[in-house]
């Protein structure tokens, strides 16, 4: 067993489990073969946030699916390492608004300073106005400025 990125995997050889190329396969894909008696189309979905799980028994952890349902499925779990929730976001806007630097907002909230700068861009772009108006529209009431996931524009 190997790692491909973060997700196990398993080499097969041409023919192992009918594969067509020598390569290493992510664990959870091999594990829906093993389950269904076919390879998952077009993709396998992975369900939980446990990288090295490959537990294909229950439909929930490894389904098929396209890679936008993929990506869909990753912004609803907060797992795109570009989005954050409406917390942190707040937290990230306050701090700049207070005067810190991205280094030192990033050190405080454990994010790293790209992330800060990609929230404080992404902020400025859907929402053109000051920190302060940000600000503002994240506490009256506001669940976020849209940050956290492309398909939604808040006010």
């Amino acid at each position: 067993m190997g790692s491909k990125g973060q997700y196990g995997s398993f080499g097969l050889n041409i023919g192992e489990l009918e594969s067509l190329v020598k390569k290493p396969y992510l664990a959870h894909r091999v594990a829906f073969r093993l389950v269904q008696g076919r390879w998952p189309n077009p993709y396998g979905l992975h369900g939980c946030d446990t990288p090295l799980c490959c537990n294909a028994v229950n439909p929930k952890h490894v389904h098929e699916g396209t890679p936008l349902q993929n990506m869909m499925e990753r912004n609803d779990r907060f797992r795109d390492p570009n989005q954050y929730g409406p917390d942190t976001e707040l937290a990230v806007l306050r701090l700049m608004q207070d005067g810190l630097y991205q280094e030192e907002i990033a050190r405080q909230l454990g994010i790293s300073r790209n992330a800060v700068a990609n929230v404080v861009f992404r902020a400025l772009r859907r929402n053109p106005g000051s920190l302060d108006h940000l600000v503002e529209t994240l506490t009256e009431g506001g669940t976020g400025l849209g940050l956290s996931s492309p398909s939604r524009r808040w006010g």
